[in-house]
């Protein structure tokens, strides 16, 4: 079952939903459950941010699926079969359905995204303000492209390509002697061809090296600088870990449990003309992360104060699976050193 604090009673949950207007996350699962229940419960239902979700904007509570008594008489209440798998669905304070019920997110790609996704819409059905950290994470789709560029320095081309509406993350690499970033990007909110006519305004793609044939034949035709077809067998030289996300790793924020998506933002932010006002763009980044966040962000502050170098080990994560060991160690530390 993960990580959230779930409450066992569906109608004390729909009581507190009448008192807070907060819907109801209403997740069925065997318990124990198969292989593909106990992967949902240490993957999204543990990811850092989806718990930290569930709980500020929902009133969680679990059934399970294999329990007679009360647990067996919810499921026939809400016509949920025995053998339903992770199921979460989100009710009104009256028990109604505010999204259709959706039992496939166990077997997609990106479980933790699609079950953002599924709870974003859910709050805006239910007219609740969406965290702009929950709603990052549901812009993640099932399928990404990938392109490379070429540049002056890597350090740049990963602030402006990250900057764009549509890029989830980028990277800093060698590719054939020169310095590059690989972009993350989702090509239903960003076509490939908008994506190149912006990296070469920002002189972000002195070369453009195509992953695949079509973008071969649209850079071709569009690109004013060179463009080179990829071998499938040629492959990226990750730059130096100090090199990646340069701006965000030389920042007070880069010890912070940050998701890739959060981490490319960041960065971005850090190098863009709000670094001419220090408040506006602290207040813009600190509107994409979680309150938890936030809080061991300020925490954090706190213990640098009384010991400067204390958390230079203590770098952002490259995997959101690292997210919750992250943060529990990072929080430690920075208690270890207010205790004393």
């Amino acid at each position: 079952m993960g990580c959230v604090q779930w409450g066992r009673d569906v109608d004390v949950a729909l009581a507190k939903s009448h008192e807070t207007g907060k819907p109801v996350f209403l997740q069925f699962q065997e318990l124990p459950g198969c292989l593909a229940c106990q992967q949902y419960g240490s993957g999204p239902l543990s990811h850092l941010l989806i718990v930290e979700a569930i709980e500020d904007c929902f009133i969680p509570v679990f059934v399970s699926n294999s329990t007679k008594g009360r647990d067996e008489a919810t499921l026939k209440r809400f016509s949920e079969p025995a053998f339903n798998y992770p199921v979460a669905r989100f009710l009104t304070a009256e028990a109604e359905d505010i999204v259709s019920r959706n039992d496939k997110i166990w077997s997609q790609p990106n479980k933790a995204a699609r079950l953002a996704e599924q709870m974003t819409a859910a709050l805006e059905a239910h007219n609740r303000d969406v965290p702009p950290y929950l709603a990052l994470m549901a812009e993640r789709p099932a399928q990404t492209e990938t392109v490379v560029f070429a540049m002056h320095c890597y350090w740049v081309g990963e602030a402006k390509l990250g900057q764009l509406e549509g890029v989830l993350n980028t990277h800093s690499a060698w590719l054939q002697g020169k310095e590059v970033v690989e972009v993350e990007y989702d090509p239903t909110r960003l076509e490939y061809s908008a994506l190149l006519w912006a990296a070469e305004k920002m002189e972000c793609a002195s070369t453009v090296f195509a992953t695949s044939d079509e973008q071969s034949v649209i850079a071709n035709n569009m690109a004013k600088n060179t463009v080179v077809r990829l071998s499938e067998t040629e492959k990226l030289r990750a730059a130096q870990d100090s090199d990646q996300k340069y701006y965000l790793r030389h920042s007070i924020y880069c010890h912070l449990p940050l998701t890739v998506a959060q981490s490319t933002k960041i960065n971005a932010l850090l190098e863009s003309k709000m670094a001419e006002d220090p408040a506006k763009q602290e207040a813009a980044i600190l509107a994409l992360l979680s309150p938890r966040q936030i809080e061991l962000f300020q925490l954090v502050q706190k213990a640098k104060e009384a010991s400067a170098d204390a958390f230079a080990a203590w770098v952002f994560p490259d995997d959101d699976a690292k997210l919750r060991r992250h943060y529990e160690g990072l929080h430690a530390a920075a208690m270890s050193i207010l205790a004393k």
